[in-house]
């Protein structure tokens, strides 16, 4: 499965940056969320979901920031994954990418849950988010700290998030700015 998840993170690489320019003009992004997931639901709802990214926009920051001055708070509502579900997103439109997704999560829905599995799928996304975060992003839709980014939407225990997506450095200044206090993992 080693070769799997290799694959999935070449091709999360390949394809976001691509996804990202089918941003709405008029747009301006702080953040992109892909999420990966637990159990209980099937491979194909997965794999579809593993394939949205989550747009971020300043306009929604600054709603946030406009309803409190508390910067961990802001930070909490910007990055945590529960406050933006379902609000506007890009599809990664790639069969490829879908049908590697969709074996992943049939062998992991196959398999005794266990954290382990949960890791390194989140694994395999994070690595991919850290890869372009590192690189940066030159697309004129998205802000100068602008960072792709994901986290485990359905279950409690897992050890991949946020923190594994972002260079130590973005995410030193963040914490010294007062953010990512409620952040666990």
């Amino acid at each position: 499965m080693e070769d799997l998840l290799n694959r999935i993170t070449r091709l999360y690489v390949e394809l976001i940056p691509a996804a990202l320019k089918s941003v709405p003009t008029g747009l301006k992004l702080y953040g992109g969320f892909i999420p990966y997931f637990g159990w209980e639901a099937e491979p194909e709802d997965h794999a579809e979901h593993g394939r949205t990214i989550y747009i971020l926009d300043t306009a929604y920051l600054q709603t946030i920031r406009g309803e409190t001055d508390d910067v961990d708070e802001v930070s909490r509502r910007a990055y945590g994954w529960r406050e933006f579900m379902g609000a506007k997103s890009v599809m990664i439109e790639s069969t490829e990418l879908n049908d590697a997704l969709l074996e992943w999560y049939s062998f992991q829905n196959d398999n005794d849950e266990s954290t382990d599995l949960l890791d390194q799928i989140g694994t395999a996304i994070a690595s991919a988010c850290l890869v372009l975060n590192e690189r940066g992003w030159s697309h004129q839709a998205c802000t100068d700290d602008f960072v792709v980014f994901t986290d485990c939407m359905a279950d409690e225990e897992y050890n991949v998030g946020l923190r594994a997506s972002v260079p130590e450095q973005w995410m030193a200044a963040k914490e010294n700015a007062g953010m990512f206090r409620w952040l666990c993992s």
